[in-house]
């Protein structure tokens, strides 16, 4: 595919290794960060994204003084990259944010998953704003089955695997209103159900 050379990334995140798959979550999760997921050969990374407005000639002065403290403490913020083979990039355009800046990325967990990551689906069950937070995700994979992650972000990180299909899974989803439930399609016809539900 050619590339269109005018268009920049406003980010590129480098990875590990390859990225096959990479979702945001579409639900509220109490937080001001965006949280995205990225899969690769046998991983999945958490992360949050957050947009950053351009400021006046005060603020900036502020985000100034800001980074040099950043700088003193060790702390880490993304900066612009040239691409490489294993990497996201962090593209962002919404109108209602005609303002923004840049972006910021961190990393909240690396979950091992064992096989190639095809598919991402996030929970509306996922809080950040929650003691402790619920992190809670689903993902498809090359061995046919689907995996539900769920996780503090501390010590509790539990998955458990769905099975059924016989073929390529080509797409899943959680309940929008309750996340109790996961839908998903594959090549082998058939569209499956699952009920789950797991609490902290």
């Amino acid at each position: 595919m050619k590339q269109d050379a005018s268009r920049n990334a406003a980010y590129t995140v480098d990875c590990e290794d390859y990225v096959h798959v990479v979702e945001f979550n579409p639900f509220e999760t109490g937080d001001s960060g965006n949280l995205i997921a990225y899969g690769g050969n046998n991983y999945v990374v958490i992360g949050t994204c957050t947009f950053q407005a351009k400021m006046t000639e005060g603020e900036d002065e502020k985000e100034k003084e800001n980074d040099k403290m950043e700088k003193r403490t060790g702390s880490q913020r993304l900066s612009y990259k040239k691409m490489k083979s294993k990497h996201i990039h962090l593209d962002f355009i919404r109108e209602e944010e005609a303002d923004v800046e840049g972006i910021q990325y961190k990393t909240l967990r690396t979950f091992h998953h064992g096989v190639r990551v095809d598919g991402i689906a996030w929970s509306p069950e996922t809080r950040l704003d929650s003691l402790p937070p619920i992190i809670k995700f689903c993902t498809s994979a090359a061995d046919l089955k689907i995996r539900l992650f769920t996780s503090d972000l501390q010590d509790k990180n539990e998955y458990k695997v769905l099975e059924g299909h016989s073929d390529f899974i080509n797409g899943l989803v959680f309940n929008p209103e309750s996340g109790q439930g996961i839908a998903s399609v594959s090549d082998d016809h058939t569209c499956r159900t699952d009920e789950v539900a797991i609490t902290f």
